[in-house]
């Protein structure tokens, strides 16, 4: 199971900590799943996004989708996303994510790039040239807007896979700004910032 991050690593003493916190308010832990739900409940989703291969795909090619659409997706609403990511392998390869960002998401744009595809740029070898064009992904997917009050209950069931295979995949992006521990001026700064932006658009 991979918890790291690019910036950020999440270690067992932080679950740790979440564990008691529930044991103090009389809620037992059923399911590891949803003690990292638990965990995660700051993270403002806006989206539920589910990815199965058409025909023959496999996991491999899904998490080549994920990178590219998650790149195109920050292009065009020029922001990062944050986002929580599970894998399943049975019975048919399909990937979970849960979307936050400091913009407001469109979920009907992003189900249309999905059947007619997405922005993209390619560049010339040779001349070094980019030209604009557009991206098809050979998946079906499914998009839909996330209401804030069951935000734990969909992290916990995208994680579900955790509570019957110890090696589930699972990982999580840019989440910084939601769970960081602000250590000097900087960084509270861009926090204190992060949290106006998420206040204009409703989601803070």
């Amino acid at each position: 199971m991979s918890v790291e991050t690019m910036k950020y690593t999440y270690r067992p003493t932080i679950l740790q900590r979440e564990q008691q916190l529930l044991e103090l308010e009389c809620e037992p832990i059923t399911s590891i799943s949803r003690l990292y739900a638990h965990y995660l409940r700051v993270l403002p989703v806006q989206l539920f996004v589910s990815l199965r291969p058409k025909g023959r795909g496999t996991m491999d090619y899904l998490k080549g989708v994920t990178t590219d659409f998650v790149e195109s997706t920050e292009r065009t609403f020029k922001a990062p996303l944050s986002y929580c990511l599970s894998c399943e392998r049975y019975p048919y390869p399909n990937i979970h994510m849960l979307i936050a960002s400091a913009v407001r998401l469109d979920a009907g744009w992003l189900r249309n790039c999905f059947k007619w595809g997405f922005p993209s740029t390619i560049t010339n070898p040779d001349t070094g040239e980019i030209r604009s064009c557009i991206r098809h992904f050979d998946v079906d997917a499914d998009v839909r807007r996330v209401d804030v009050d069951n935000n734990e209950g969909v992290t916990a069931y995208i994680l579900k896979e955790m509570n019957k295979v110890p090696e589930a995949e699972f990982d999580v992006f840019n989440l910084d700004y939601y769970l960081k521990e602000p250590k000097n001026r900087k960084d509270r700064k861009g926090q204190a910032r992060h949290q106006e932006r998420l206040k204009k658009i409703g989601v803070a």
